[in-house]
């Protein structure tokens, strides 16, 4: 889920880490390193139920929540994410899982 690597560890992250390196090797993005998948979608859910409520009581409405979530402080263009694709890639993931 690209889960920057910082803060405390929570149940399901333990506090392992990786650094996303740019060309020329420079590194400037902690993430999240899970010990199975479980626990990072678990971890991934935790996120959205606490600090995105708003989000996690959409996600019965997956349009409604791929545009709450993308349109959030969690998409930060600082980090060169893209708000309308990663919307559209939401939308597109639940269409397929459907």
């Amino acid at each position: 889920f690209g889960l920057t690597g910082y803060g405390q560890p929570t149940l399901y992250w333990k506090g392992a880490k990786t650094l996303k390196t740019e060309d020329g090797g420079i590194s400037h993005l902690q993430f999240r390193i899970y010990e199975s998948i479980e626990q990072s979608f678990f971890d991934f859910a935790r996120l959205i139920r606490t600090v995105y409520p708003t989000a996690a009581s959409l996600s019965y409405y997956p349009e409604a929540y791929a545009k709450e979530v993308a349109y959030s402080r969690y998409i930060s263009e600082a980090n060169s994410d893209n708000r309308e694709a990663y919307r559209q890639m939401l939308i597109k993931i639940s269409q397929y899982i459907k």
